[in-house]
């Protein structure tokens, strides 16, 4: 019996955006009120309106800004706002029919979660908010549809993904990869989005307008501002930039291009199962995957609870039991007498030497603000009370390990990034849609 080893915590996560503060701060919320000037487009019972368009559209065009691109024809930037609001509606209207809900305990903690992140405290980020003119009040209302519409994907797509060990090692393996695993780049991509399962004249528009904006491309037209004015991909308004990745991050047909240019190349279009694509490769640079990790030597007591009538009296007697440590009595002896944790006690409380991520969090972080030998105060986690003690720390170099989760992770969020866009592509087209303008 292991009870307070969380192995949950072991497996890929898939939390994004939220967790870090845009460099805008994504612009939601402003404080400047837009007076209502009609409908733009009705998705399903609801509408978009255009004052919902023209904020939008400012936040889209102050992100452009920041990415250095210059935004496309005014027309062809409103459609793809208009489109990006659209696929919006009808994520949150489905999370809605599925009961997907967020507390405010959850946003309070992501919240938090994005002030830790950026080096912040609450009442900073409020005030970088307010810098730039951001009403806190819409920046909750955002950040909780990003963490409903995140819930959303991971239910309908995340849980048809399993990466194996095998496919691991497949990749670890694979010939293009090989020399180059260590490499990170950075790609420009313009998605032309095909319907499900589309007949040859659709697939042969898409190609039409793919080859026409790869002649403009040639003639020196801007790939990013293109992108922004023509992809059907999330990243569309950051003038299609994919961010620094990794190489096994990439789709197999990405990868298999971008190891073959060079810096401001351009290659495409070809087809995935999303669409058709057009890639230029922006940059590469080298990435550092060595990884060291803090492992603890930890032993502890525990005292099981079921009811919270039973916290007290567990309490008391770790209480009771810290007291006669402290005056003298061998802690592995207590343990041995008292611990109710049977896989340890008899060990005198021994966990033996510990990884990050593989205690549940309450333990793991008294834990980790115990000096060496120092006894905890008793300290509460799902499994009851505990009492606790490190008797050593070592630097230990995980980079072979690190590499293989970071691989697995990638795979996973590759097909869960592919899949994702094709479940909200499937929800489109299932739904009533009428654009206005």
């Amino acid at each position: 019996m292991k009870p307070i080893f969380n192995f949950m915590n072991c497996a890929i996560l898939c939390l994004v955006a939220f967790l870090y503060l845009p460099a805008n701060v994504l612009a939601a919320g402003t404080a400047k009120p837009v007076a209502l000037d009609g409908v733009v487009a009705i998705v399903n019972s609801e509408v978009i309106t255009q004052s919902e368009l023209n904020q939008a559209m400012d936040m889209a065009s102050k992100e452009l800004k920041n990415s250095g691109t210059a935004p496309p024809n005014q027309k062809q930037f409103q459609l793809q706002v208009l489109n990006q609001l659209i696929d919006h509606k009808v994520e949150m209207q489905t999370a809605a029919r599925m009961g997907i809900t967020i507390s405010e305990d959850q946003l309070n903690q992501a919240i938090g979660n994005i002030a830790s992140k950026n080096h912040m405290t609450l009442n900073q980020l409020r005030d970088a908010l307010g810098e730039q003119g951001i009403n806190y009040a819409g920046y909750r209302k955002q950040i909780k549809e990003q963490m409903i519409i995140q819930q959303l994907l991971t239910r309908a797509v995340g849980g048809n993904i399993k990466v194996t060990d095998q496919d691991v090692k497949n990749l670890e393996n694979s010939p293009y990869l090989a020399s180059r695993k260590h490499s990170a780049y950075r790609v420009d991509d313009i998605l032309i989005s095909l319907p499900d399962n589309p007949n040859a004249q659709q697939v042969a528009q898409g190609y039409t307008k793919a080859q026409s904006l790869m002649e403009q491309i040639q003639k020196g037209a801007n790939f990013k501002t293109l992108a922004a004015a023509n992809s059907d991909g999330e990243e569309a308004m950051k003038g299609g930039d994919l961010g620094w990745r990794p190489l096994q991050s990439l789709p197999d047909i990405f990868a298999e291009k971008v190891v073959k240019m060079k810096p401001g190349e351009v290659a495409g279009p070809f087809r995935t199962g999303n669409g058709l694509h057009i890639i230029m490769l922006e940059a590469v640079q080298d990435n550092d995957m060595t990884h060291f990790i803090t492992q603890t030597d930890v032993r502890h007591i525990l005292i099981k609870t079921n009811l919270p009538s039973d916290d007290q009296p567990a309490r008391d007697e770790l209480l009771s039991i810290r007291k006669q440590i402290l005056a003298g009595a061998s802690f592995a002896d207590m343990a041995k007498k008292y611990s109710q944790d049977t896989g340890s006690a008899e060990k005198g409380g021994d966990l033996g030497w510990v990884s990050p991520g593989m205690l549940v969090a309450p333990f793991e972080k008294a834990m980790d603000a115990l000096a060496i030998n120092q006894i905890s105060e008793p300290v509460k986690s799902e499994y009851g009370w505990h009492l606790i003690q490190v008797l050593a720390r070592r630097k230990v170099d995980d980079s072979k390990q690190y590499q293989k989760n970071q691989i697995k992770q990638m795979i996973y969020m590759r097909q869960f990034n592919e899949n994702a866009t094709i479940f909200v592509k499937q929800l489109r087209d299932e739904s009533y849609i009428k654009i206005l303008i």
